[in-house]
């Protein structure tokens, strides 16, 4: 049964690549007219154009010329957003949680920094299709598993490869906090963070130290060259994590956060930003408030803290837009909210000079709404771009659903 078991897994293994074309580099330069654009700098700006060229937005305002050969996209009654960035997920690099096959999520061992995510990335992923259609045109792919698990990327969501996917690596070390009750697994990370100073240190003092490439990996977390992205749940685990900060002097950002609505003021006076990873999650205990989830992002924005929405998983991230309507239906400042998975997973990942706002200069990476893209009701992308590229906004489960309109007809 095992032998035929895995014989049908592996038959099974090749409808798991998706066999859409990716997009062309941009040929001719495209104006939009007359949309109502979004953008954090610039706030909402109706019966605007706006001008890409070669990947990169080249005028935004009223009534702008097109240059000859230029593309006109009327806009009119659409709306513009800046494409939508998916923080800390499995996409690409888990397709069927149940089936270990498909899964590459983790390496053996607590202490793996050397693992980089994007090497496991599968570009033909059928997940990724569904996930862009609803306007995330970046990811960040983070590794699991241990305590310091590995550095994440930030991938495009179409490309022919991984290469022609990746916009950045090295963007986050991982580490998954221990459950607050294991001293002896926190003892080990902290004394695995001193012997990385420690080896940082000596490769300093001396040419001739042995190279460890695990300690090695930590160089660039220790210098602050590299974030680092300690996920923790619960108001004890994240005192732990404070404490942790301050005693190494890192450069870090809390990913999760349920309960930190209670240190608050102290990530905000660190200037520690906040991946609120279960916004629409149920109350954490009997007495908590119902709205437990859906209000922390608001109380931690309202308390300075900067805030990210994340849906982690492989393909949760689709629902980003449905969060953040949520957050902002809960005290959310409706800017703060399109901040919240555009500019500010930008500005964590060290893309902010190319991504993450409508803005002349960055990428004309973004997306066109027939609604406001947080009325998540009634919503649909029309088009989305990616570094200029016009994207294929089919997936499977577009095709499926147009097949069975078709049964008893």
């Amino acid at each position: 049964m095992r032998a035929l078991f895995a014989a049908l897994m592996l038959l099974a293994l090749p409808v798991l690549a998706h066999d859409m074309v990716p997009g062309k580099a941009q040929s001719q330069a495209i104006l939009i007219k007359g949309a109502t654009l979004h953008s954090v700098a610039g706030g909402d700006q109706p019966n605007t154009d706006l001008l890409f060229e070669k990947g990169v937005i080249k005028a935004i305002g009223q009534n702008l010329g097109a240059p000859a050969g230029t593309e006109v996209v009327d806009g009119t009654g659409k709306h513009l957003y800046a494409g939508l960035i998916g923080l800390s997920t499995l996409l690409g690099i888990q397709e069927i949680e149940a089936v270990r096959s498909t899964n590459d999520v983790e390496e053996v061992g607590s202490f793996t920094p050397e693992v980089a995510a994007e090497t496991a990335f599968n570009a033909d992923s059928e997940l990724i299709p569904t996930v862009r259609s609803n306007g995330i045109a970046l990811v960040e792919v983070a590794p699991q598993g241990g305590l310091v698990a590995g550095r994440s990327a930030v991938m495009r969501m179409d490309g022919w490869n991984r290469r022609d996917m990746l916009v950045r690596a090295d963007t986050a070390m991982h580490l998954y906090w221990p459950e607050v009750g294991d001293e002896a697994a926190r003892e080990k990370l902290e004394t695995f963070f001193a012997n990385a100073e420690a080896y940082r240190q000596r490769r300093i003092d001396s040419e001739d130290q042995t190279i460890d490439a695990s300690l090695e990996a930590m160089t660039g977390v220790m210098e602050k060259r590299i974030p680092l992205f300690i996920h923790a749940d619960g108001s004890a685990a994240i005192h732990q994590v404070l404490r942790f900060g301050d005693r190494f002097g890192l450069k870090w950002t809390l990913v999760g956060g349920r309960g930190a609505e209670r240190y608050a003021n102290e990530l905000a006076r660190r200037g520690v930003a906040v991946a609120v990873t279960n916004p629409q999650g149920l109350p954490s205990s009997d007495d908590a408030p119902y709205d437990e989830a859906y209000a922390l992002a608001g109380i931690l924005d309202k308390a300075g803290v900067k805030v990210a929405i994340a849906l982690p998983s492989s393909w949760s991230s689709r629902d980003l837009p449905f969060a953040v309507g949520q957050a902002q239906a809960w005290g959310l400042d409706p800017k703060k909210g399109l901040a919240s998975v555009t500019l500010v997973p930008a500005e964590l990942l060290g893309i902010a000079k190319q991504y993450g706002d409508l803005t002349v200069g960055r990428s004309a990476t973004l997306m066109v709404t027939d609604h406001p893209l947080f009325d998540y009701a009634g919503v649909s992308v029309k088009a989305l771009y990616i570094d200029g590229a016009a994207v294929d906004l089919d997936n499977r489960q577009k095709r499926l659903y147009r097949k069975y309109l078709q049964k008893g007809q």
